[in-house]
């Protein structure tokens, strides 16, 4: 009976050791790598409308006349 127990208590307890130590780092590095993708796609797009915005803003009040 010892020697059953010896056999089935590891194969209950190891995966219950080994299964989380596999899928966290599954869970975590998304949450990590996905922002690193996601948040120049919506950071940069910003920064250039808003030099394409600053740009028009200078023509539109520049001092030279373009109506000669």
């Amino acid at each position: 009976m010892m020697f059953r127990a010896l056999i089935i208590l590891p194969l209950i307890i190891l995966p219950l050791i080994i299964l989380p130590l596999i899928i966290l780092p599954l869970i975590i590095l998304p949450l990590i790598i996905l922002p690193l993708i996601i948040l120049p796609l919506i950071i940069l797009p910003l920064i250039i409308l808003q030099t394409d915005a600053g740009d028009v803003l200078n023509k539109r009040h520049s001092p030279k006349r373009w109506d000669r």
